[in-house]
């Protein structure tokens, strides 16, 4: 395949991706979204205001704020360990750039300005370094490798090829990504980061993706088809015992336990738009935080 060949495919490739972030009509929220607080509020992008930006949601009040200015393309925000710094994908540079920003909305910083298309950040247990996976354009075909940098954005370093969208578990200092197998299937990834042993975890078949931990680290919740639907699971962090909630999910609806393990917090699009929604995972009960907004004062 020609240089140009190549770059006309990564080109049509990463319209494709970029669409997945754009707001359609009376979008919301996407499906990047954290807990903080100890789960009392929630970070996400919002379309609500314009060509998204990051804002907090409390809960409780149902109180929103902004932290990013409205119309920046700001995308899957991830705090870090303290609940004070936020880490997200951005076309302020396109293609997407990793920056971090003070929770307050103060101190911005680009930490990536190399060529390429950076899809996700996640912090360390320690709140030091933050992994990412990051896209060639000049790659024959799709493929983003798993990488390290310190949290201020030097000693950048790939670790593995082929991971996408990374979820650092605090517990025990484990990596959990999103992989293409070689025979083109979905599948989750883990990644030890003292060991440096890569394993994968699902069925290709399935197509799952997302990773979310619960606090005990015993437990792996991710979007996955079953039956030919795609809906939320619950998994042992090995792989096995494959659970189905029966609750309608998405490729990207990135699930994520609050710090109680009573909630799952993640993305899905009914029609009108991705939207953020709280499931309580002892009684099903389900909430849609982005029709539930009051705007602060």
């Amino acid at each position: 395949m020609s240089y140009v060949t190549r770059r006309f495919v990564c080109l049509i490739f990463m319209i494709g991706v970029s669409a997945l972030f754009l707001p359609a009509n009376a979008q919301h929220f996407g499906n990047g979204a954290t807990f903080v607080d100890d789960g009392n509020s929630v970070i996400f992008h919002s379309f609500s205001l314009g060509n998204g930006n990051i804002v907090e949601l409390d809960i409780a009040t149902g109180a929103v704020r902004s932290i990013t200015e409205d119309g920046r393309r700001d995308r899957w925000p991830s705090s870090d360990p303290s609940g004070k710094r936020i880490v997200f994908i951005s076309q302020r540079t396109p293609p997407w750039k990793i920056y971090t920003v003070n929770r307050d909305g103060s101190d911005l910083r680009l930490l990536t300005e190399e060529e390429g298309a950076h899809l996700g950040a996640t912090w360390s247990p320690d709140g030091s370094r933050i992994a990412y996976s990051k896209q060639d354009l000049d790659a024959e075909s799709f493929r983003a490798d798993l990488w390290v940098m310190k949290a201020n954005g030097i000693h950048k370093t790939k670790v593995i090829e082929g991971a996408m969208w990374p979820f650092w578990d605090r517990l025990r200092n484990q990596v959990f990504f999103t992989t293409v197998l070689a025979d083109g299937n979905v599948a989750l990834g883990s990644y030890d980061v003292a060991s440096k042993a890569r394993a994968v975890l699902t069925n290709g078949t399935l197509n799952a993706t997302g990773a979310g931990i619960t606090p005990d680290g015993r437990h792996i919740y991710v979007s996955a088809v079953s039956g030919g639907e795609r809906t939320l699971h619950r998994i042992d962090r090995d792989g096995t015992n494959l659970v189905n909630l029966g609750i309608p999910a998405q490729q990207d609806s990135s699930p994520q336990v609050s710090p109680d393990g009573g909630s799952l917090l993640y993305g899905y699009n009914e029609g009108e738009g991705t939207e953020v929604y709280l499931l309580d995972l002892e009684t099903k009960q389900l909430r849609n935080l982005s029709r539930e907004l009051k705007v602060a004062d």
